[in-house]
């Protein structure tokens, strides 16, 4: 028989081409989330410092003069 007779079987996976297109995709999408993120850490760490601030003010008795 001639190998170019014989039908193929379809094979199950994906293609090298199909793997890196997800790859790139993953990327672009990390790529817009984890600045994001980042910077709403920093801004929440802000925010708690102040209001501790705020109640050891309030604990202590602490008024501003000014």
């Amino acid at each position: 028989m001639n190998s170019l007779s014989r039908t193929q079987k379809p094979r199950a996976g994906f293609t090298l081409l199909e793997v890196m297109v997800v790859i790139v995709i993953l990327g672009v999408l990390a790529s817009l989330v984890v600045p994001n993120l980042l910077g709403n850490k920093e801004k929440a760490d802000r925010q708690k410092a102040i209001s501790d601030i705020v109640a050891l003010e309030n604990a202590t008795g602490y008024v501003p003069t000014g």
